[in-house]
């Protein structure tokens, strides 16, 4: 019989088998995230890969024995590498970046210790229970610069906390003039309500901001999902509209907050199509996704070719917003 388990080692759970998906990447600080994790849960590490090894089981069966859980990583590995690109290059000195629904990422860590973002750059927000936990962990990590951790519900918290925050950053640095606002897989778990919410909140927020000559940039990354990639590798001219009617049949409350055309959900957000600048993988990120790492775990063939061609489809791309 499995022990009680309390919230708190709930989410640890979830967290650290997010984790380790990450780690198949090899994602700076994924495996320490994951060290810590295991140690807040009941998991053991043998528990966890042995967890993945079903959940890789039952990908290769559903999907005709032609694709693995495990084998769209290399997606994964993009998506990652396109946001903190666009996050070095939009980033100077005297920018701001508040990461929304940072969940236990480990990117902030990243960006502070291995690029040329100072920790006083960079602030995660997520709700209490999470950056609890997290703040937890960073304390254990004393050999790293860390960014600092807020509370802030994207689609329940007011927004004066946020400006606070900026603020008094402005006050450590007179000359910040930029509020980069980032965001990875999140409108997908929101209903369209809320993702009304969480841009009038970007709106507002841009709004006090201006009166203290800083500017909101929006950087996010929503697609493709799981779904999508998989599906596309097992047909091969898998579409945008075939990964639609695929999302039409998953969880509900990913039902809920799908719309049909990116043009669809901006105009319910009340957001200008032709303020949206897209960002496209680029030929550096493609070919240098680890696909070899994910040989181990499915023989397929072309696997590398398919995810190149995949994620060159002008349907994936991340999208900056100046408000």
């Amino acid at each position: 019989m499995q022990p009680e388990i309390n919230s708190q080692e709930a989410l640890a759970e979830t967290y650290t088998l997010t984790a380790f998906f990450r780690s198949l990447i090899e994602y700076p600080y994924s495996r320490e995230i994951i060290d810590y994790l295991l140690l807040k849960s009941w998991l053991e590490d043998q528990e966890l890969q042995k967890r993945w090894d079903w959940f890789d089981a039952i990908f290769w069966e559903d999907y005709g024995k032609k694709i693995s859980a495990l084998s769209f990583s290399a997606i994964i590995e993009a998506r990652w590498e396109l946001i903190d690109s666009l996050l070095i290059e939009k980033v100077d000195k005297n920018t701001v970046i508040l990461e929304v629904a940072s969940w236990f990422s480990p990117r902030a860590i990243n960006l502070i210790n291995n690029h040329e973002i100072s920790a006083d750059q960079y602030i995660e927000t997520d709700r209490e229970e999470v950056t609890s936990l997290k703040e937890e962990f960073y304390l254990s990590m004393e050999w790293v610069n860390k960014p600092t951790l807020s509370n802030y519900n994207v689609v329940e918290d007011e927004i004066d906390q946020v400006v606070q925050l900026v603020l008094s950053c402005k006050e450590r640095n007179p000359l910040l003039d930029k509020l980069l606002v980032m965001n990875e897989w999140l409108l997908i778990y929101l209903k369209p309500d809320q993702q009304k919410k969480y841009f009038d909140n970007l709106r507002n927020i841009s709004t006090q901001l201006k009166d203290h000559w800083i500017r909101l940039e929006y950087v996010s990354i929503d697609m493709p999902t799981h779904e999508n990639f998989t599906s596309w590798l097992v047909h091969e001219w898998f579409t945008y509209d075939d990964h639609i009617e695929v999302m039409r049949n998953v969880d509900s409350i990913i039902l809920e907050c799908l719309h049909d055309t990116e043009e669809d959900f901006f105009k319910n957000v009340w957001i200008d199509i032709s303020s949206i600048n897209k960002h496209y993988y680029s030929d550096e990120i493609i070919e240098n996704c680890k696909t070899e790492v994910l040989e181990k775990y499915k023989n397929i063939m072309n696997l590398d070719i398919m995810i190149k061609r995949f994620l060159k489809q002008k349907s994936l791309y991340a999208y900056s917003i100046n408000f």
